[in-house]
Formats: C-alpha cells, sequence, structure tokens
C-alpha cells in the first residue's frame, strides 16, 4: 500500500495570507474625467495593454482557423502542453474532413497561431497546399512520443532547418560540472517547491529544512520531468537527497543527483553527471515517466484530483490559458459532493501547485482545507484581468501569483510577418519618443475605420484608429502593430470613444498618439506615464 503523502502537512497562517493577498481588490476603477463618462457602466475597470487575458481552453478547441485571405483551412481539435511549465506548444488542426470523416490533422507550433478576438478564430499564415505537405499527427504512436524525436521533427518542419528548439529539453547545464563535483548528502523537510527557469529549461527548486534547521535550496531537473514523476515534490514532504555543490555560472547551486521523497525514488542523473530525462521514454519498470513531456489538454478535462494527502478530492472540468504568456494559467476543480461537504461550484486551482502523475491524475499541493477555501471560479474572466483581483485565488495555497510574461518570440515573428526589418522596436522608440513631452488632448468621436500602415520611412507599421469629432476627422495611433495584434483591445467600427493623446510634430507632419482610450465599459491605458507599454525597461 502507498503511504505517501500522510505526513504532517505545512498549514497555511491567517497571517501568510494576509500578506499575500495584501488591501483588499477592487474591480472598480476610480471615476474617470472622461468626455464619456456618462456612458460607462459601473463595473468599468482600468486595462493596462499588458495585463492578463484569461481564457478557457474549450474557446479555443474547436475554433476555426483562417489564412491570411479569410479562407477556413481547419479547426482546432486539441492543444498539446507541456506536463512542467503548462507551455502551449502545439496545436492540432484537423483540416479536410467532411463530417468529421476523414481530412488530415497536423501540429502546429502554438506560436505560428494568432488569436482573432472579433471573429474568435485562429489565423494561420499558411496555404492548404503546405497543410497537405506538413508533418501529420499520428493519434496511435501519442502514448510514445517525447522531445527527441516527434516534437523535434516538427520543429524542424516549421523551422525549415535541421536545428531543433526541441533539442534544449533533453539537455542539462549542470552535466559537465557534476561529473567532477563531490556528492554529499542532505535529509530533511520541504517547506517550498518552485519552478524557475534556468537556461533553456524551467526547472523545480525544493527549499528544505534540514534536521540541523538550517534551510537549504535545492535544485532537482526539468520541471516536466520531476513533476510527471510518483515522486513530485510537495510542501511537508521528506526528503533524502543525494547532490553536488558546484558554480558553472558563478553562483553556488546545489543539484541533485537522486532523492527519495516521501517514500518514492526519484533518480535524476548518474555518477557521470548523465541526465535520466535523456534516455528513452518508453514505460520503464518504476513507471516514472510513462507519457513524457508532452500531454494533451483533453487529458487533463475529467482527469481525477487529489490533495496532497492523496486524498480523492474531485476532478478537473476546465482548463483555463493566458493567452499572452501562452500558458496554463489554472485548473478548474470541482469538488466531490462527500469531500469536506462541498458542492458542484468550480474552484480555482493555480498550475503551480498542480501536477499531473503517469496515471493522468492530478495531485494538488495543498492541503484539505485550503482546498475547501479556495475561491470560485467566475463565469467571466475578466474579473481576473488584473493582479489585485487574481491575487486571492494565489493566497489561499499560500504560493505568489504566476507573472505570466508575454513570449518574446511573438514579437519577432510579427514584425518578419509584417516585413519589418530586425530594428523595428528601436524604430518604434524612436517615433514614440516625439510624443513623451507632446501636447495633451482629448478627443471624443465614433471610430470611423481601423487600419494598419506605415506612416512613412521613419515610422514602423502602426495601428491607427479614425474617429469623427466636432473638429472633424482625427487619426490617432495607438501603437506598432507586432504588438497591438497580441493585445486584447476589441475596438470595432462605429464604437464611441474618449481618447487621451499626445500631439506631436514628426517630419513636419502632426500626429497623435494615444495614451489612454476609453469605450462606454471599460479604459485602456497604453502609455504609463511617459513611457508606451511596449518599451523595454
Amino acid at each position: 500500500m502507498n503511504t505517501r503523502r500522510n505526513t504532517q502537512r505545512v498549514g497555511v497562517s491567517a497571517l501568510t495570507i494576509a500578506i499575500l493577498a495584501g488591501a483588499p481588490a477592487s474591480a472598480t476603477a476610480q471615476n474617470s474625467s472622461s468626455p464619456v463618462q456618462a456612458h460607462r457602466s459601473a463595473s468599468t475597470t482600468r486595462v493596462n495593454a499588458g495585463y492578463f487575458h484569461f481564457v478557457k481552453s474549450s474557446a479555443f478547441t474547436g475554433a476555426d482557423v483562417v489564412n491570411r485571405n479569410d479562407e477556413t483551412i481547419g479547426t482546432v481539435t486539441d492543444l498539446i502542453i507541456d506536463r512542467g511549465s503548462g507551455e502551449l506548444t502545439q496545436a492540432l488542426i484537423e483540416s479536410g474532413a467532411i463530417l468529421g470523416i476523414g481530412g488530415k490533422t497536423i501540429a502546429v507550433p502554438f506560436s505560428r497561431l494568432q488569436w482573432d478576438d472579433a471573429d474568435e478564430q485562429f489565423v494561420l499564415d499558411m496555404t492548404q497546399e503546405q497543410i497537405d505537405r506538413a508533418v501529420e499527427f499520428d493519434p496511435n504512436a501519442w502514448p510514445n512520443l517525447d522531445h527527441t524525436t516527434w516534437s523535434e521533427r516538427v520543429d524542424r518542419w516549421w523551422n525549415g532547418t535541421d536545428d531543433s528548439k526541441g533539442a534544449d529539453y533533453g539537455r542539462d547545464p549542470w552535466a559537465k560540472s557534476l561529473s567532477k563535483a563531490r556528492a554529499e548528502s542532505l535529509e530533511g523537510t520541504i517547506i517550498d517547491v518552485r519552478r524557475e527557469r534556468l537556461g533553456d529549461n524551467e526547472q523545480v527548486i525544493v527549499v528544505v529544512r534540514a534536521q540541523s534547521g538550517e534551510r537549504r535550496e535545492l535544485v532537482l531537473g526539468p520541471s516536466w520531468f520531476v513533476m510527471g514523476s510518483k515522486a513530485a515534490p510537495m510542501r511537508g514532504d521528506s526528503i533524502n537527497a543525494k547532490y553536488a555543490t558546484i558554480s558553472p555560472d558563478g553562483k553556488s547551486r546545489l543539484v541533485v543527483i537522486s532523492a527519495n521523497i516521501d517514500g518514492e525514488q526519484l533518480n535524476l542523473r548518474d555518477s557521470e553527471g548523465l541526465a535520466s530525462w535523456n534516455l528513452p521514454t518508453s514505460p520503464r519498470p518504476d513507471n516514472q515517466h510513462a507519457n513524457g513531456r508532452l500531454i494533451l489538454i483533453s487529458d487533463l478535462v475529467g482527469a481525477k484530483a487529489s490533495s496532497a494527502s492523496d486524498t480523492e478530492a474531485g476532478e478537473i472540468q476546465n482548463v483555463v490559458l493566458e493567452r499572452h504568456s501562452a500558458r496554463v494559467a489554472m485548473l478548474g476543480f470541482d469538488p466531490n459532493e462527500a469531500f469536506l461537504g462541498l458542492g458542484d461550484e468550480i474552484k480555482c486551482v493555480p498550475w503551480s501547485i498542480a501536477n499531473v502523475a503517469p496515471d493522468g491524475t492530478v495531485r494538488i499541493d495543498a492541503t484539505d482545507e485550503a482546498l475547501s477555501n479556495c475561491e470560485a471560479m467566475p463565469e467571466d474572466l475578466t474579473a481576473f484581468r488584473n493582479e489585485s483581483n487574481l491575487r486571492p485565488v494565489y493566497a489561499v495555497f499560500a504560493v505568489p501569483v504566476d507573472r505570466f510574461e508575454p513570449r518574446a518570440t511573438d514579437d519577432r515573428r510579427s514584425q518578419r510577418r509584417n516585413g519589418e526589418s530586425p530594428d523595428a522596436q528601436s524604430r518604434d522608440k524612436a517615433f514614440f519618443e516625439h510624443f513623451a513631452k507632446g501636447q495633451k488632448i482629448e478627443l471624443e468621436g465614433e471610430i470611423e475605420a481601423i487600419t494598419s500602415r506605415s506612416l512613412g520611412y521613419y515610422a514602423p507599421v502602426l495601428r491607427i484608429i479614425k474617429i469623427s469629432t466636432d473638429m472633424g476627422s482625427r487619426e490617432i495611433v495607438i501603437g506598432p502593430e507586432w504588438y497591438m495584434a497580441n493585445q486584447d483591445m476589441p475596438l470595432r467600427q462605429g464604437d464611441r470613444v474618449s481618447v487621451t493623446a499626445r500631439k506631436a510634430s514628426v517630419e513636419g507632419k502632426t500626429y497623435y498618439a494615444a495614451t489612454s482610450i476609453t469605450t462606454p465599459d471599460r479604459e485602456f491605458a497604453v502609455w504609463n506615464g511617459s513611457e508606451p507599454v511596449w518599451n523595454d525597461g
């Protein structure tokens, strides 16, 4: 009988929750002096263009995929994620099927897809002929897919090269140093579990309180490998680790070779530093990693969920994604009616405290009490758009709010798609610097048109709205197209808006650059003080 997780768990004090939660969150912004204030609803919130955008995965699966000519070329049937980081790696697209029969399913890197909010569909810069030539997804081979075979093959096809970023997942940055280091032992209790990007991989780091009372920080290995094992660490677990101290980057790190975590063995590296995750990923005798790095979103929906004490607590009803970072943000947890007397209200569980075991069960690093007190999943996920409203979801589990940083690769790809040179961001900055000290003005009117074009050789491709005002029509620059294409700013022709802008002369011509835009129910801030939100640092 497996007795794992039956030890005393680390509790969450009211003080800890209060510190993490901070001041009470408010869903209502302060009243604005905007000219369209009278048209705004009482629930208006101020939205910075860089804030979170959450969406249920079910909004993506089943969505149409169109090309640049607005031709429907397929339908998204499923999504593939990294089981550790929750990063969306590929979307499965079925093309050519008639009434669900026939057709071809291909795996498309998720970064190649652009979400169209207005029509609720994906845009893929690809022709039907290219789809016909793409690498086909083989569902029969799915249990054996891993980072060293299928994923690399897909990457090579899309990148048009033999270089594959997928190979990075198999690289251990500590291997060379470990082969020369002396092994030591540490025994204690895990008091914190973090997932942190180090080099090419997201690594699992545990903070251990040793039997002497001293705290030590141990690096285990890639999150997809560690958190997909039966020995996935949780707060309160006992640990007996064999590790080596190395300093390959000038910072001393304690890197684990093997560990016994709450009675489960986790073999990470051999005496020469060879990483276990580089070994073949077919099912093994210890059944540690039967399914490799990648999992299907559809396999999470309906999966059984248990608490840290291994109490079966319910099931996962839905998966919530953060669109800008292309990562799983949280899981919709449906408690059993018998679990602490809870009903069927769907609860929010951050992805950072969840792990998917080899048997497909989702284990949640939380006490039964914390699960009983976690936040309910709102029908409208825009309630979590800013951090102050999102903080209570994490505070009940005594973990920090995830940052959900936008993927830098999206901006570079958008620039190439628009035919811009690699220094487009520098030209963006140079263009918008003209407006930093420009005259502030207020404009109100109805949107006549929304376009994307360059205003000359000195400017990149820009998103521009044309509005009718009492003084006639005015064109207002919203921001660079590469940035705006990845933001949630659903402005449409006919919308009535109020714009706070700066006026400046560029090459002898007068232009207006919006710093904030207000619609009857939302306010979008596209500048932070004297700096556009897309400027780096």
